[in-house]
């Protein structure tokens, strides 16, 4: 099974990066709004060097956004997110996506960026 996933929608919120105490832990969120007949909105995290990927997009951008599904358990709890590692806009009026970056997907054999 494959923990590559894409989604398309319409942006409605970006969020500030965030860091996280003394560690270089950087992150970033994005709300996407599904295209479908009852729209869903997805939270997406972008962690590390791929906050910088956000700051080519704007809210009411259609946009597709490539991410990775991680489930981390912490005191019995189990916490879970998509992690996106790419994120094009969509052209206006074409329908075709436009590349923000080069960005490949997740290694499998890197551990996770978190």
């Amino acid at each position: 099974m494959s923990d590559r996933y894409g989604l398309t929608g319409k942006v409605l919120l970006i969020g500030e990066e965030q860091g996280y105490g003394a560690s270089d832990f950087r992150k970033r969120q994005v709300l996407v709004q599904t295209d479908e007949k009852y729209p869903q909105d997805i939270q997406f995290d972008f962690v590390q060097d791929n906050c910088s990927k956000l700051d080519c997009i704007s809210e009411g951008d259609t946009v597709t956004v490539c991410f990775n599904i991680r489930s981390n358990e912490n005191n019995g709890r189990y916490y879970t997110s998509l992690v996106g590692w790419k994120i094009d806009v969509e052209e206006a009026g074409t329908g075709e996506p436009e590349q923000v970056d080069d960005a490949e997907p997740i290694d499998e054999s890197d551990p996770p960026p978190f």
